[in-house]
């Protein structure tokens, strides 16, 4: 059985699965707060899928990009939770939950973009084929060069949403979902290591050295 964790985004979701399928499936529902919540849905989703924590076998966590704070929640409870029951931990790009809606859709464009929203006027995207597949390295920029970059591509996800004068040809869906994060991990991901996936230095810089006090 897989426990597939993600809180890239402002919802935290959880899915498990196993061979026969998705046996849970849940979302926090609220935005924020995912070192609340994310014990809760895995305690949860094991109740309904009537499992145990021994009968994980893998786990798998969004590494991002995403902000900072949600984003190690995920990722250390992923690796919390492999450690206890001795399960495997992989990670996968968080972006690519969003092209997987957009590649299972109906007439999935030929190429796309995935845009999140990265907080300070930003955001993280990367470019996808029709099938889903990434094109690019996930990156991080302002929406007015993205634009640049990008052309003509439509643009899924929550940054198509939020900065949508940059990116008219916004196509659905705008969040990352249940659905389709068990869709990916259901399919030979990209697995990558359980590190959050950081693209640029965080907001709280460490203290430098006291300044001497002069008599």
């Amino acid at each position: 059985m897989l426990l597939a964790i993600d809180t890239s985004s402002a919802t935290t979701l959880v899915v498990l699965c196993d061979e026969s399928g998705v046996r849970a499936a849940l979302a926090s529902g609220v935005s924020g707060g995912h070192e609340r919540v994310v014990a809760v849905l895995i305690a949860q989703a094991l109740v309904e899928a009537d499992a145990l924590a021994i009968d994980v076998d893998s786990v798998a966590c969004g590494v991002g990009p995403g902000p900072f704070t949600g984003l190690r929640v995920g990722v250390m409870a992923a690796l919390a939770f492999g450690r206890a029951v001795e399960a495997p931990v992989f990670g996968f790009c968080s972006l690519d939950i969003v092209a997987w809606s957009v590649a299972h859709g109906a007439n999935p464009p030929p190429a796309f973009v995935v845009a999140a929203d990265a907080r300070r006027k930003e955001v993280y995207w990367a470019t996808y084929t029709a099938d889903g597949r990434r094109t690019s390295e996930p990156a991080v920029g302002i929406p007015a060069a993205v634009a640049e970059l990008i052309g003509e591509l439509p643009v899924a996800g929550p940054g198509s949403v939020i900065y949508a004068p940059f990116f008219p040809r916004g196509i659905e869906p705008s969040a990352a979902t249940c659905e389709a994060l068990a869709g990916l991990v259901g399919t030979e991901w990209e697995r990558l290591a359980p590190t959050p996936l950081y693209l640029r230095p965080p907001d709280v810089a460490v203290p430098g050295p006291r300044k001497p006090v002069t008599q």
